[in-house]
């Protein structure tokens, strides 16, 4: 690609055609990289994610400085989200170029803590609290929570990797936890559901954000060393909040739409309601049972590997489901919907050299 000579009348679309092509290569990038982690497999330096997602950094304020004003359409949105909650998911165990700075996750967990809480307010979920053994009998002993810590990063292939660097930065507060991630993984999710028009919550999505859930609140007390009920009410705070109003940003408002019923909007979708109190109800351990006992018992039964397979097969799917950037249809020789000969004026047009 020639950008040096683009005529000034095509750079924004030449622009967008690099970051789209960007954001499509590190995203994948990403995913080659956990999985070959998972399998103790050892990347050449080039194969790694390092490079394309130190691209996508590089490229995306230059792009924002020539172009202050542009709006991304919606697939360029659903890229970036895409990249963004794949690079938190399978970058959250070792530190990295892509962990956030210290204030930046307290902020984070500061506006996710008070939207669990305003929509506790606003919910109407039922009123099954657990007995105060939450308080009573955590946190779990720092002994346990260093085994736990390492049997993670073995489950998840990065056991030979588990040193003492590595122990101790997972589970601290330096690191990105799965209940930091989750309301990234809902606004994917919502993008999904407004940018492909036959898409809605289905059973098996249910499933997985129920799961997601169970997983972050599991990994709050078993790793985390956290105590109380507030990680769990935080971990299953997601569903219709009736205190969303048209101030609320879009963000909120895009996951709030996603939980509504279609032909109600003041009802919540069918079968949610159900399925997260299900699986929140699992972690509520019988009254004659140690809470610590009783997660001990649950984790095997929710194995965290079969989780991430679940949630890199979901990622995976997402990105298959786009079209291919059109820099990678031109590399190939052929746009979708054009003839070659349209194909060949267009890389004139945009003086791609590839």
């Amino acid at each position: 690609m020639d950008t040096g000579t683009a005529d000034p009348e095509t750079q924004l679309d030449v622009d967008v055609m690099i970051l789209d092509y960007l954001l499509y290569n590190a995203t994948k990038a990403l995913l080659a990289e956990r999985n070959a982690q998972r399998q103790s497999i050892v990347l050449p330096d080039h194969a790694r994610a390092e490079l394309p997602m130190n691209m996508v950094d590089s490229f995306l304020p230059l792009f924002r400085s020539n172009h202050p004003t542009f709006a991304a359409p919606p697939p360029l949105q659903f890229r970036l989200r895409l990249l963004k909650v794949t690079a938190l998911f399978t970058r959250r165990l070792t530190a990295c170029t892509s962990t956030p700075p210290a204030p930046t996750l307290r902020e984070l967990r500061r506006r996710n803590e008070e939207r669990a809480k305003t929509w506790q307010t606003h919910s109407q979920r039922p009123h099954t609290e657990p007995a105060g053994q939450f308080t009573s009998e955590l946190p779990i002993p720092s002994e346990a929570l260093h085994r736990n810590r390492r049997n993670v990063l073995w489950q998840l292939g990065l056991g030979e990797s588990s040193d003492a660097a590595t122990t101790d930065f997972y589970g601290t507060p330096a690191s990105q936890s799965l209940l930091d991630i989750l309301p990234a993984f809902m606004g994917l999710s919502a993008a999904l559901a407004r940018a492909v028009s036959d898409w809605n919550i289905t059973p098996r999505w249910m499933a997985l954000a129920a799961e997601s859930m169970l997983q972050a609140a599991l990994e709050q007390y078993l790793v985390y060393g956290a105590s109380g009920t507030a990680p769990l009410d935080e971990a299953f705070a997601w569903g219709l909040n009736r205190g969303v109003t048209e101030e609320a940003d879009d963000e909120e408002q895009l996951v709030n739409m996603m939980f509504q019923d279609e032909e109600d909007p003041e009802r919540e979708v069918e079968g949610w309601k159900e399925v997260r109190e299900e699986y929140r109800q699992a972690l509520i351990p019988p009254v004659t049972t140690p809470l610590p006992a009783h997660l001990d018992t649950l984790a095997p039964h929710h194995p965290l590997a079969n989780y991430e397979d679940s949630v890199l097969a979901f990622l995976h799917a997402l990105l298959a489901s786009q079209p291919a950037p059109l820099m990678t249809q031109l590399e190939a020789g052929r746009v979708e919907g054009l003839t070659r000969q349209e194909t060949e004026a267009l890389k004139a047009r945009v003086r791609f050299a590839g």
